[in-house]
Order: C-alpha cells, then sequence, then structure tokens
C-alpha cells in the first residue's frame, strides 16, 4: 500500500471486505483460513453456489489482517508471493509456516497458482476455459429463473383457459 492510486487502494479494500465476509481465520490449534459455514438453505445455497475468491484477494485480507490483528502477528505471514519457479504466470503464490486451507474449501479460490509449503499445486492457474466455466456457473441459475418465467408467460393464457 505504498505509492498506490486511490483507485488501486479501494479496489483492495473492497476485495479485502468481500473476502472476510465468506472466511475466517482460526488459529486455535494450527493456523488455518476456512469458508464461513453457514446453517440452514442459505448455508445449503453457499454450498453449491458460493462466491469465489481470487488468491490475490486473500493475499490482500492477509496482509489487511496483519496490519489491523495483534494476533495474526504471532504467525508466519501466510502467503508470499513471486517467489517459485512458474514460468508464464504474471504472480505466483504460496503458503508459508504452518498455515492450512481446509481441502474442501479450495473450490472457493481461483486464480492461482498457489502451492502450499511441499511444493503441491492447491489452486490452478486460471485458463480462458475456466473463467468460461465460472461465468456459466454464475449465470445458470439465472438463467434456469428467466427461461422458467418466459415459459409461463407463453403459456399463461392456456392455464388461465384451463382455470376458468
Amino acid at each position: 500500500m505504498n505509492n498506490d492510486t486511490l483507485r488501486k487502494q479501494k479496489r483492495r479494500e473492497k476485495l479485502v471486505k468481500s473476502f472476510s465476509e465468506d472466511w475466517e481465520i482460526d488459529t486455535s490449534i494450527e493456523p488455518t483460513i476456512r469458508y464461513k459455514k453457514v446453517a440452514g438453505i442459505h448455508g445449503l445455497w453457499k454450498k453449491y453456489f458460493g462466491k469465489k475468491h481470487s488468491v490475490f484477494a486473500m493475499y490482500w485480507f492477509f496482509k489487511h489482517d496483519r496490519l489491523n490483528n495483534h494476533e495474526s502477528r504471532k504467525f508466519y505471514f501466510p502467503i508470499e508471493h513471486d517467489n517459485m519457479p512458474v514460468s508464464g504466470v504474471p504472480m505466483k503464490y504460496e503458503m508459508q509456516g504452518t498455515w492450512q486451507i481446509d481441502e474442501g474449501d479450495l473450490k472457493y479460490l481461483y486464480g492461482g497458482p498457489l502451492i502450499d509449503q511441499d511444493g503441491d499445486l492447491l489452486v490452478p492457474v486460471d485458463t480462458k476455459i475456466k473463467k468460461l466455466q465460472r461465468f456459466i456457473q454464475l449465470a445458470a441459475p439465472f438463467l434456469v429463473f428467466t427461461s422458467a418465467a418466459i415459459g409461463i408467460i407463453i403459456k399463461l393464457p392456456q392455464l388461465l383457459e384451463l382455470i376458468g
């Protein structure tokens, strides 16, 4: 957050706020970051259609948390970038120290590569196909609802005729 433009700072603040709404840090046993679990119908919806966040957003979330939370300074900074050889990718990330991400929660991250401390790939690089798949996944519920509404509107005169 050195000599950044105001626009960049606002973008990062927005990323941090959005990320913190869906993710939490647990330092009770081992330092772990996990996707927040929600009960009920909202929880079921989040499980299948939960918002995905970029590894870039996670990096800035930790940077913000470290500045504002004294407890998080007891551990290594969780994620570093551009410190491993992956050719052809502009920004590369690696988990540091003993930080962990629950395996089931990795599906809510994109925009890697993110590797763990042993060099295993956790979050792959986004390709154009992956971005298209993510867009289709986000647009699918809207398209289903819209097509059902159009179908009902088209068949409405016939339905009213059957009822009346």
